[in-house]
């Protein structure tokens, strides 16, 4: 209690840090935005002409990998490509984390942090709070969060559609586990959680999806040495981390994407354009141990008198400045290693932080800021507060805002003594331009494209062998099979990446207000999955929806998108049809998972909703979000979805064998309040299901048989 204020100060600090931590990776990604966006050119040696720069111009150096996490999430959210450059960063990328940390989990179901680290990663993306609520009300019954999580689930009623999911997931897996081999059980856990598809939509997918299948690899090249459990994977992948020997000549991601490395890694490397990310971040050193050429340790010493008192020896303060005097000179190093990358221009990233009277002085001289600050600014005798004393200028756009200073000269060496063909001796300031950047801000989308044109692989596939897999049956698999089989084949049997396809559908089509169709689907589905925070007293609340919105959109900051995405769920649920049947719907259950195991197939849906009526018969209801523009298109959505929500009620029979009619329903969500055909109604019956199984098992069976894909 005596120490509660310090406590909630030290929290604030902390939150005050992180906040400013993702100011400045937002300020280096947008200007790294800003500058391709303005068309900036560089002499290129090679072809000796100017040249627009590209992504792979830029190098972020860091000083160490933990720093990167706000920059990559800030060159996302700016659809930047980035790539990790380096042997043991491949570890380190946060698809690799995740699915460490999954493994760990399985491996021993009571280590509370690799199971909370997995509910939190791409699989799950449970939050904080989320898994506050669950974790605290168990403690006092529980030590292991895993029994937490499963009480939870069995004593509450209306859960967390992302908490079903995870259970039923990781129930599902631990059951696989069991007579699974370790290669077939990491495919299947990324399978059946559909966390490559998670990054479709992330500028560096690709970069992504080359870590992943390079994990894939390894795992396949370690089992084959006999490994046959993850214990003995993970211990296998330790030793192989622990083992990698990083070259001083890395190999660059020959991918058009911005390379993000150490600073060490860097050494013999160069890039036309070097960011010093995070420049005056200092380590902490305050250590109660230090060696003496390290040999022996020399400590602090406590003496309790009347009251604790720290004292040092003679000793340990020599060796202490002595030690601080070849930090500074490695410092020296380092820095020179970082600023001698650039080729044409460096950017130097600081984060400032004032002191309790407001000053900046402290907090530039941390890290590198002490080589480059002090010759760019000077002390206010009157306050001590740091200035910058050169001409400011504000730049405002439309889009973008900073303060920028200009220095046209600053000495930034020791003079030199040049000698001249005269014979005569000079001294020469050693001068450079220099531009200080302050609060940089660009709101402006990317504007980048590829002027190297998309062509279409030439298959070869007279000789194709398909590999060995549990045939794994979702509806999408299905409807690509029947709708193009060539495109089937490319993405799932050969893995071909066919993302440059998916321009051409309209769930992808960009509208006018920025958002796809795929963007504005998933908002809408989330929004209405969580109609509990927002229908209450049996209307809607419309500052919850629009909090709602703004929770799944990650971004307040466009209200003509929110308007336009709160209406369209208004018009859905104003709805006579939906009035009538608003409390079955409150009892209904959203994005519920089905896993089916059928005649040696897995086949997994996804039900939007799962609507039980009046007389406990389940109907299947599915919001769809595409852009209809003549009935020829509604028709043609209509035939494509049929086979889907024909599927799903193939499923739906088989969980429920008492109920003999099935019923689907479409919701056109954009046609809502606007077209009588925003919502159609598809109905089976059982017979008609079990000729359909038949048809199913054809289907299927071809999906896996090469002869059977003609690609004519």
């Amino acid at each position: 209690i005596e120490n509660n204020d310090e406590i909630n100060e030290e929290e604030t600090s902390n939150h005050q840090k992180e906040l400013d931590n993702i100011n400045e990776a937002t300020s280096v990604s947008d200007y790294i935005k800003y500058i391709i966006n303005n068309n900036i050119q560089i002499y290129d040696s090679k072809s000796k002409t100017k040249r627009k720069l590209l992504f792979s111009d830029f190098a972020i150096l860091v000083r160490k990998n933990s720093l990167i996490n706000n920059l990559v999430k800030a060159l996302d959210k700016n659809k930047i490509p980035f790539a990790l450059t380096g042997a043991e960063d491949f570890f380190e990328t946060q698809e690799i984390m995740d699915i460490f940390s999954f493994l760990n989990f399985l491996n021993d179901p009571n280590d509370n942090y690799y199971f909370m680290a997995a509910l939190k990663s791409y699989f799950f993306s449970l939050d904080d709070q989320t898994l506050y609520d669950i974790i605290s009300n168990g403690l006092q019954n529980y030590t292991s969060y895993w029994q937490i999580f499963l009480n939870f689930i069995s004593v509450n009623k209306n859960i967390n559609t992302k908490i079903i999911r995870a259970y039923n997931i990781i129930n599902e897996i631990f059951i696989k586990k069991e007579f699974l081999t370790v290669q077939d059980l990491v495919t299947y856990l990324l399978r059946i959680t559909n966390y490559e598809e998670m990054f479709v939509n992330f500028s560096s997918k690709n970069i992504i999806y080359q870590n992943i299948n390079k994990f894939k690899t390894l795992v396949n090249r370690i089992c084959s040495n006999g490994i046959n459990s993850i214990g003995e994977l993970l211990t296998e992948l330790e030793l192989y981390k622990e083992s990698l020997e990083v070259s001083t000549e890395l190999d660059i991601s020959s991918e058009n994407a911005v390379n993000i490395l150490t600073m060490h890694k860097a050494k013999g490397l160069e890039f036309p354009v070097v960011i010093i990310y995070n420049a005056n971040f200092s380590t902490n050193t305050q250590t109660r141990l230090t060696f003496f050429e390290n040999k022996f340790p020399n400590i602090k010493y406590n003496i309790l008198i009347n009251k604790r008192e720290e004292a040092l020896s003679p000793l340990f303060s020599l060796i202490k400045y002595r030690q601080k005097l070849i930090e500074q000179e490695e410092e020296k190093r380092l820095f020179y290693v970082a600023t001698t990358r650039a080729k044409d221009l460096i950017i130097i990233s600081s984060l400032l932080s004032p002191d309790k009277n407001g000053n900046y002085q402290k907090s530039m001289m941390k890290g590198f800021g002490s080589f480059y600050f002090p010759i760019l600014y000077k002390n206010r005798i009157e306050d001590e507060k740091i200035i910058f004393v050169y001409d400011c200028q504000d730049i405002q756009t439309d889009n973008t805002f900073f303060n920028i200073y200009y220095v046209n000269s600053v000495e930034v060496s020791e003079n030199l003594n040049i000698s001249l063909p005269s014979q005569e001796h000079r001294k020469q300031l050693i001068t450079i331009p220099i531009e200080i950047i302050n609060n940089f801000t660009d709101s402006s989308d990317l504007n980048y494209y590829c002027e190297k044109k998309l062509s279409v692989p030439i298959l070869l596939t007279e000789n194709v062998e398909f590999p060995n897999q549990d045939k794994h049956i979702s509806a999408t698999k299905v409807q690509q099979f029947h709708k193009n089989k060539k495109q089937y084949f490319l993405k799932y049997i050969a893995g071909f990446n066919l993302d440059y396809l998916e321009l051409l559908d309209d769930s992808q089509f960009i509208d006018n207000l920025g958002l796809s169709g795929r963007e504005r689907g998933t908002i809408i589905h989330n929004t209405i999955a969580n109609i509990h925070n927002w229908f209450t007293n049996d209307e809607i609340n419309n500052e919850s929806l629009r909090n709602e919105i703004i929770k799944n959109i990650n971004s307040s900051s466009n209200s003509e998108i929110l308007d336009d995405i709160q209406e369209e769920i208004i018009r859905v649920f104003s709805n006579n049809f939906i009035k009538q049947r608003i409390n079955y719907i409150l009892k209904s259950q959203f994005e519920l998972p089905f896993y089916y195991y059928w005649e040696g197939r897995y086949v997994e849906i996804i039900i939007d909703l799962l609507y039980k009526d009046e007389n406990n018969n389940y109907e299947i209801w599915d919001w769809k979000n595409n852009l209809i523009r003549n009935d020829e298109e509604y028709q043609q959505k209509i035939d494509y979805y049929s086979l889907q929500m024909k599927i799903y009620c193939f499923v739906l029979s088989k969980q429920f064998p008492n109920q003999d009619k099935f019923v689907a329903r479409l919701f056109f969500t954009r046609l809502a309040g606007r077209d009588n055909r925003w919502m159609n109604y598809l109905e089976w019956s059982r017979d008609e299901l079990l000729d359909f199984e038949n048809e199913l098992r054809e289907i299927s069976d071809k999906m896996y048989e090469p002869k059977s894909i003609n690609f004519d």
